[in-house]
C-alpha cells in the first residue's frame, strides 16, 4: 500500500537539498555581479542590488541580515557614498551585540568609515570597542561560538584593528601615533602574509615621511624592495605614491616624477598624485608642467595637510606670476590658496534613504546576537538530526513499512519546527533594559 512513499520521501529529500543548493548559489552570484558592477564603474547598478538584497529579506529578518546591511554600507562607502555608508553600518552596529559573528568587521568598517569623513574621535571610539572585543570574549555573557572566541584572540584579528587605528591616526595627522601603531602590528606575534607585510612597510615609510624621519623611511623603502623582488603586488600603488613622496622630499625629483607618473597611470588624475607631480616639477623649474598638473585637478583633496600643500605651491606660483608681470593670475591663485587655507570640506551628509527608516523601524528594540552554548548545543542536534534521517532516507535501506511512516513522520516534524527553531536560535532578540541604557 505504502510502496510509493520511500520514492516520495526520497524526491522531498532531494528537493530540500536542491533548494539549499540554489540558495547558496543565488546568494553567490548575487555577491558576483555586485562585485563585477563595482570593477566596471557601474555603482548605480551595484548600490541597487545591494539595497534589493536588504529590501527583499526585510520582511522575514533572516539570520544573515546584519551580513546584508555590512555589505550595504561598504558598497555606498566604496561609490562615495560616505554619509549614506555610515548610516547602514551604524544601524548595522546597533542591531548587534558584541557576541555577534559579524560585529567585528561591522565596527572595522564603520571607524575607517568615519575617518574617511572626517570625524576622527568618532572614529577612535568604534575602534577602541573593536579592540576591546577579544576582552569581552572572556566574559560570561559572551555568546559567540568558540570559533569567534578563538578568532578574536588571534594576532590577525588585533593587526586588523591595530591597522585600522593606524589608518585613523594618519588621517587626523597624528603621524607619531600612527607609526606607534605600524610598529605594533610589525611586532606582533605569527606570520602575515607577504602582501600584509610589504603594506605595513610602507605604512611605517608613509608615516616616517611624514614625521621628516627620511632615513627611517628609506629603510622600510629598502625593505619592500629586498621582500617585493621584482614581483608585482597588491597595493605597489600605494607604495609608489609613498616612495614618490620620500624621492620628492629628498630633493631626488626625476626619480619621485617617474614614480608619480607611474601612479597616475594605475589610478587615473589622483588629486593627491597630480599635486606632487606639481610640486616635483615646481621645484625642477618647469612651472608650465606645475600649471598643467593643477589644472587636472578637479576637486582639491579633502585632508587638511593636503589642502596646506596645495596652497603653498598656488602661492608659489602666484610669486612667479608676479615676476613675469601677470598680476591678474597672481591674485587668482593667491584667492585659490586663501579659499583652500580658510575653508573646510562639508562632511559627507547622509541624504534621506527611503529603506533605512523601514528597516530602522523593524530592528527597533531587537538585536541580533551570538549563539549561546545551549542553543548551539540545540542547533546541532538539530542539524545532526536532519542529516541522519536524509542518510536514512536517501540510502534505500530496506525498512518495514512502520519505519518508513516513522521516517515520513519525523521529515514532516523536522521541516515544520524548522522555520520556529532556526527564529528561535537566530533570529534577533529583544534587547534587554540594561543594554539599551549602555547604547
Amino acid at each position: 500500500m505504502i510502496g510509493w512513499l520511500p520514492t516520495l520521501l526520497r524526491l522531498v529529500v532531494i528537493g530540500i537539498v536542491l533548494y539549499q543548493v540554489v540558495s547558496v548559489v543565488r546568494a553567490l552570484a548575487h555577491a558576483r555581479r555586485v562585485r563585477r558592477a563595482l570593477i566596471r564603474g557601474d555603482r548605480v547598478t551595484a548600490v541597487r542590488l545591494s539595497r534589493q538584497a536588504v529590501h527583499v529579506k526585510l520582511g522575514r529578518l533572516p539570520p544573515g541580515f546584519p551580513f546584508l546591511l555590512l555589505s550595504l554600507g561598504r558598497i555606498l562607502v566604496a561609490c562615495d557614498r560616505v554619509g549614506e555608508g555610515i548610516a547602514w553600518l551604524r544601524l548595522a552596529d546597533e542591531s548587534t551585540g558584541a557576541d555577534h559573528r559579524a560585529k567585528p568587521a561591522i565596527l572595522i568598517d564603520l571607524g575607517l568609515s568615519l575617518a574617511s569623513a572626517g570625524r576622527y574621535e568618532e572614529a577612535e571610539s568604534v575602534l577602541a570597542r573593536a579592540s576591546e572585543l577579544y576582552v569581552e570574549s572572556a566574559h560570561p555573557d559572551f555568546h559567540g561560538g568558540a570559533i569567534q572566541r578563538w578568532y578574536m584572540r588571534t594576532p590577525k584579528y588585533k593587526r586588523r584593528t591595530a591597522n585600522a587605528r593606524g589608518y585613523v591616526a594618519m588621517r587626523a595627522e597624528r603621524f607619531e601615533d600612527a607609526r606607534t601603531w605600524y610598529e605594533a602590528v610589525r611586532a606582533m606575534p605569527g606570520t602575515p602574509r607577504r602582501n600584509d607585510r610589504l603594506a605595513n612597510l610602507n605604512n611605517l615609510a608613509a608615516a616616517s615621511v611624514q614625521l621628516g624621519d627620511l632615513n627611517g623611511a628609506e629603510r622600510y623603502v629598502d625593505e619592500v624592495h629586498e621582500l617585493a623582488g621584482e614581483n608585482s603586488w597588491s597595493g605597489q600603488d600605494y607604495f609608489l605614491g609613498t616612495r614618490g613622496d620620500l624621492r620628492l622630499a629628498q630633493g631626488r625629483l626625476k626619480e619621485a616624477r617617474a614614480d608619480l607618473t607611474k601612479v597616475l597611470t594605475l589610478r587615473g588624475p589622483d588629486p593627491r598624485t597630480l599635486l606632487c607631480l606639481a610640486e616635483a616639477a615646481y621645484k625642477e623649474g618647469s612651472s608650465e608642467d606645475a600649471i598643467g598638473y593643477l589644472n587636472r585637478i578637479k576637486t582639491p583633496p579633502p585632508e587638511p595637510e593636503w589642502r596646506r600643500r596645495l596652497a603653498d605651491t598656488l602661492e608659489s606660483l602666484a610669486e612667479l606670476d608676479e615676476r613675469a608681470g601677470h598680476a591678474e593670475a597672481a591674485q587668482k591663485r593667491r584667492a585659490e590658496a586663501n579659499t583652500l587655507r580658510t575653508e573646510v570640506p562639508h562632511p559627507h551628509e547622509a541624504s534621506a534613504d527611503p529603506l533605512l527608516a523601514p528597516v530602522r523601524s523593524a530592528l527597533a528594540g531587537r538585536r541580533f546576537r551570538g549563539l549561546s552554548t545551549p542553543r548551539s548545543v540545540a542547533l546541532g542536534l538539530y542539524l545532526l538530526a536532519c542529516l541522519s534521517l536524509g542518510v536514512l532516507i536517501l540510502g534505500g535501506f530496506d525498512v518495514p513499512p512502520p519505519a518508513v511512516l516513522a521516517e515520513a513522520a519525523l521529515l514532516v516534524l523536522l521541516c515544520a519546527a524548522s522555520l520556529p527553531l532556526l527564529r528561535w536560535l537566530l533570529g534577533p532578540e529583544a534587547v534587554r533594559a540594561n543594554e539599551q541604557l549602555q547604547t
